[in-house]
């Protein structure tokens, strides 16, 4: 029986479990750290373009993130007594338009892909990355990491990083 490769994934918000989902599709082990003690909701729309709907349809999860859309209907401006100035409908298309048909909320984006791993990835909320360790000798390269201290001043932004544990 061949051993599954092992990765670890640092970041839960987006990036690091759509990397959690696609890994495990193709054969890997996955698991997800994230520094924030539990999972975080909220956050701005994201737009679902172009690309990006295509991954949707192939990962399985357009049906989930359709269901989860604003609902928004476009942009209107009106006048101060109500008179209709300018408007940005939905538009149907994959790139086209300023407000897209597919939008949705970031948390609900991040359950959705989160939902889709679980069972197979395993999350740990409230841990980070700390330290990676190499051993030199034998068949394994190790990385390790280690509960660490939440740092309440430290903002987000960095992109989900792999550390692999084994090799293909």
């Amino acid at each position: 029986m061949t051993r599954r490769p092992t990765v670890l994934i640092a970041g839960a918000s987006i990036a690091g479990p759509a990397l959690a989902y696609w890994l495990d599709r193709y054969g890997w082990a996955t698991t997800v750290v994230e520094r924030a003690p539990e999972f975080r909701t909220g956050g701005q729309n994201i737009d679902v373009r172009g690309a990006a709907r295509e991954v949707l349809r192939r990962a399985g999860i357009e049906d989930a993130v359709r269901a989860a859309t604003t609902g928004e209907l476009g942009t209107r401006f009106l006048s101060e007594h109500g008179k209709l100035i300018a408007e940005f409908p939905v538009q149907r298309s994959d790139t086209a338009g300023a407000t897209a048909e597919v939008e949705i909320l970031r948390g609900d984006l991040a359950r959705i892909l989160v939902d889709a791993t679980a069972g197979r990835t395993e999350y740990r909320y409230g841990d980070e990355v700390t330290a990676r360790r190499h051993r030199i000798g034998g068949r394994r390269d190790v990385r390790e990491w280690a509960a660490g201290p939440l740092r309440p001043g430290r903002r987000g932004g960095r992109p989900a990083v792999i550390y692999p544990a084994t090799r293909p």
